[in-house]
């Protein structure tokens, strides 16, 4: 049980380092304000919830928990540097020249699109771990209970 705590904790400082950093890196090529902030994170947290309903439907198929979570989040931890790296480059990729500005409709798809592979496996990974901590504590839900470690 102490590593499913420690792993949980690891997984949501992982978590929290590559949203703060790629909302930052999003924020520089976007020129953003509040608005942007706003569908980045609607961005992310969907992503993260579509990730942990596959987790919970690969666990419910017999997928063994002990490998998928830690296979999730290394493969999302390897995953970061290059979705940085693409988000430095979008403007380029998209020819949108540096000095312009983005309007919404292209913060949106582009968000959604460059935060995928990181949201998406880091929500794989908190949905397997909730299987874990199913008996970790009675009284507690096991999404409550990975919630909570995850974002102490």
């Amino acid at each position: 049980m102490p590593f499913f705590f420690a792993f949980i904790v690891v997984m949501g400082m992982c978590g929290i380092t590559a949203q703060t950093v790629l909302a930052r890196e999003l924020l520089i090529i976007f020129s953003g304000n509040e608005l942007s902030i706003g569908i980045m994170i609607g961005n992310w947290i969907l992503w993260g919830a579509i990730g942990s309903y596959l987790g919970g439907r690969i666990v419910g198929n017999g997928g063994p928990p002990d490998r998928i979570a830690p296979a999730a989040l290394l493969l999302s931890s390897c995953l970061f540097p290059a979705a940085i790296y693409t988000v430095r480059l979008f403007k380029e990729l998209a020819v949108i020249p540096t000095e312009v500005g983005t309007g919404i409709p292209t913060i949106f798809s582009a968000s959604l699109l460059l935060l995928m592979p990181t949201s998406l496996l880091h929500g794989v990974a908190f949905g397997v771990a909730c299987s874990f901590a199913d008996g970790a504590s009675p009284r507690a839900s096991p999404a409550g209970t990975v919630y909570s470690l995850d974002a102490l």
